[in-house]
């Protein structure tokens, strides 16, 4: 089930970038375009890029760059797939701890997202 997008006067979709360091993209490039095409098969419009200072962390951090004001209007309906994808893709050991950072066009923090290691429903169902 996808979800809902604002309803806009434009048949723009919502352009957002996915930014990794180049030591991340080395190790995890393939699942960060798994990330990208299952964003775009949630009808974003996704795309990677490389930023070349190396940020050093105990948690997976995936930065998201809001190319456009339709993008923050619908970071509501983003935040959930991000999770998901982020999850499934990134976090894939025990203990594996994930943040999502998205940024507004203006360069300003839009929204923080802490990644549990798993969804509890899905544990319980296990």
């Amino acid at each position: 089930m996808k979800a809902a997008l604002p309803n806009t006067s434009t048949a723009a979709l919502p352009a957002i970038v996915l930014e990794t360091s180049p030591t991340d993209h080395r190790r995890h490039g393939a699942r960060y375009e798994q990330i990208a095409a299952r964003l775009r098969g949630e009808g974003w419009d996704a795309r990677i890029t490389i930023n070349h200072s190396e940020r050093r962390s105990a948690v997976t951090e995936v930065v998201v760059r809001l190319l456009d004001q339709t993008g923050c209007a619908a970071v509501d309906a983003l935040v959930p797939l991000l999770a998901t994808h982020v999850r499934h893709s990134l976090l894939r050991r025990q203990g594996d701890r994930g943040r999502v950072v998205i940024y507004r066009p203006t360069g300003e923090v839009l929204r923080i997202l802490e990644i549990p290691e798993s969804i509890p429903a899905l544990n319980a169902a296990s």
